[in-house]
């Protein structure tokens, strides 16, 4: 099953939780009508997966900074992404091209819920598209082990 995001104000929240100074997260989704900043899913200003503005990009943004790695994204095309924030640098990978890491903020101490499909305070930045999974893990994973789950998401979802 998969949920569909499309929209200004529809998206889906969990209940608060604290962030993770460094994690591994993995997205399976595919954006056909994202809004500018389209977002995948965030962690209040902690962290965010989202579409870069209004460009053809995907960004994993820790804080509020800019400095954020980008990858651009193909409308209408699933996808497994993976990011990874460990202390000021920011990795994000889509099992095309080669993972861009780069230096960030640090994810802050704090707590927040986290939203998926639009940002956290709801406002007009729809992903505009599909999230079939989303796994968090609240450390670095080993790249072997990012690798294998990595596989196993486009094994299950036929990509």
């Amino acid at each position: 099953p998969v949920l569909r995001f499309d929209g200004g104000k529809v998206r889906l929240a969990t209940a608060v939780a604290p962030t993770a100074p460094n994690m591994t997260a993995f997205a399976v989704f595919e954006l056909d009508k994202p809004m500018a900043n389209g977002t995948v899913a965030a962690h209040g200003n902690h962290w965010a997966l989202r579409r870069d503005g209004a460009n053809n990009a995907i960004r994993w943004q820790a804080g509020t900074a800019k400095s954020a790695p980008t990858l651009p994204y193909k409308a209408g095309q699933w996808g497994v992404w993976t990011a990874v924030q460990e202390a000021d640098s920011g990795t994000l990978g889509d099992g095309v091209a080669a993972p861009k890491t780069v230096k960030t903020q640090k994810i802050v101490a704090g707590s927040a819920s986290i939203v998926l499909g639009n940002n956290a305070a709801g406002s007009a930045a729809s992903m505009g598209g599909y999230l079939a999974e989303l796994l968090l893990y609240g450390k670095v994973l080993h790249p072997t082990d990012r690798a294998f789950i990595a596989h196993r998401l486009r094994v299950k979802f036929g990509l």
